[in-house]
């Protein structure tokens, strides 16, 4: 007997390894092996995987204020792979919501929920919409324009709860606007809390799916989970962990523009929270609570009851086949319906300007006196009454933001009460985004009082 062998044995006789590794690689499968039952397999790994990487994040993170931004662009900047690990973090919560939505219609299609099924069924629920909070909860943390702004619409949408919407906005924020209590509150529920009962329903659940399963091994025709869907699991898994990577190397994830309150962003939710976004459109006020309470917890009470709903009968099957097509319609047409008209107003064109860097090396001020100085002259306090003046402090205490300055830049000013030949012409063919950044940056920012390097 080899060293290593003995040493198998000698753990096996303290830790009883050999007896508890057969009820995973000899658990029964419900049904044959298929690449559909590695969702959830892929879900399980995925976040085993976020969990890992947020300890790294973790490591060089400072929730506050004054520090989270800094903190973040340390990371990405000058830690080893720091870059590449907070876009592996990020894309991997994308990955798990889309994977959610797959299980949740795969279930549903297979009828996972029947008996004796009910209270997995309810468990698997309740961690899809944990893993959702831990993503949503974690988009505040660098505390750029994105996560702010966004932070500012869902927890809007909480306090337009009737009754309880104020009471639970305060307690979530600490306090009527976001800050550094709102900021340590989410980092203590992404970070701690929320896995913390994410690993205890998982466990209950783990329990649960190994009390069903006992006993079917002795069925006739049985298939274990070892090796016939073992492989089928590390194939998939391989090939989502490389695509991964692969995607987070060619398009990382950007830190934005630090978080300002002054600087209306316009914010977004996440792409699985569209539709929601689309439907408060049609709820303005004082009925937003249809559009964000009651419809969501209707969808809810929907999925926690299928179980009770489909109940053999073969009507009661077909109706929640088709509420469930229904709903997923719905969901669909919302989202895709939001991103169109945001595709037609513009807005992913100026949220690329809120991200957008300036162009090293390029020559501002020889731009500026070509382009410019006619009109807001060499010191830019400008010639024409129409002209914004650079250099006062009243023009920057109005708190322009840099997006709209560039839009003015790149689009022109089409004001109707200006002179024709007095109007912001468009210098879009003449400078790209960068160019138009730099130009900001290095020159009309120069005249800003206060900021000119050269007095």
């Amino acid at each position: 007997m080899g060293k290593f062998s003995k040493f198998v044995n000698w753990m096996d006789q303290r830790t009883g390894g050999r007896r508890i590794l057969p009820l995973f690689t000899a658990l029964p499968l419900e049904g044959k092996p298929s690449l559909r039952k590695t969702l959830i397999f892929l879900v399980i790994a995925l976040t085993i995987f976020e969990g890992i990487t947020g300890c790294f994040l973790s490591m060089s993170y400072s929730p506050g204020v004054s520090a989270a931004y800094p903190s973040v662009k340390y990371q990405m900047q000058e830690t080893t792979a720091g870059h590449l690990l907070r876009s592996l973090h990020a894309y991997g919560a994308h990955l798990i919501a889309a994977l959610l939505l797959l299980c949740l219609v795969e279930r549903i299609q297979a009828r996972g929920y029947r008996t004796p099924n009910e209270i997995k069924w309810v468990l698997g629920l309740l961690m899809g919409g944990i893993l959702i909070i831990i993503a949503t909860t974690g988009y505040l943390l660098p505390w750029d324009q994105y996560g702010y702004w966004g932070t500012k619409v869902r927890t809007s949408i909480l306090g337009s709860v009737p009754l309880l919407g104020p009471i639970l906005k305060s307690i979530a924020l600490g306090g009527p606007e976001i800050g550094n209590l709102a900021l340590t509150r989410f980092y203590a529920l992404h970070a701690l809390f929320l896995p913390s009962m994410l690993m205890a329903f998982f466990l209950l659940y783990l329990s649960t799916t190994l009390f069903l399963r006992s006993g079917k091994d002795e069925i006739s025709g049985a298939c274990c989970y070892w090796p016939e869907q073992a492989w089928r699991d590390a194939l998939c898994g391989a090939g989502v962990f490389l695509a991964l990577y692969v995607f987070s190397v060619c398009m990382p994830v950007q830190l934005g523009a630090v978080a300002n309150p002054l600087e209306t962003y316009p914010a977004r939710p996440e792409w699985y929270f569209r539709w929601l976004f689309e439907t408060l459109k049609y709820c303005p006020p004082p009925w937003e609570f249809i559009g964000s309470v009651l419809i969501p917890h209707l969808i809810l009470l929907f999925l926690v009851l299928i179980p009770w709903i489909d109940n053999g009968a073969r009507n009661h099957r077909k109706a929640v086949i088709l509420v469930s097509l229904l709903l997923l319609a719905a969901v669909c047409g919302l989202s895709g319906l939001s991103v169109w008209q945001d595709v037609q107003s513009g807005h992913f064109k100026e949220v690329a300007l809120w991200e957008v860097e300036p162009e090293p090396g390029f020559d501002s001020e020889k731009f500026y006196k070509k382009e410019c100085q006619n009109c807001h002259g060499r010191d830019g306090s400008g010639y024409l009454e129409t002209t914004p003046d650079f250099s006062s402090e009243d023009y920057w205490k109005s708190s322009p933001s840099e997006v709209r300055l560039l839009k003015a830049i790149l689009e022109g000013v089409d004001d109707q009460n200006i002179p024709e030949d007095e109007r912001m012409p468009a210098f879009a063919s003449k400078l790209s985004p960068a160019q138009a950044k730099a130009l900001l940056v290095d020159k009309i920012h120069w005249f800003k009082p206060g900021d000119r390097s050269g007095d």
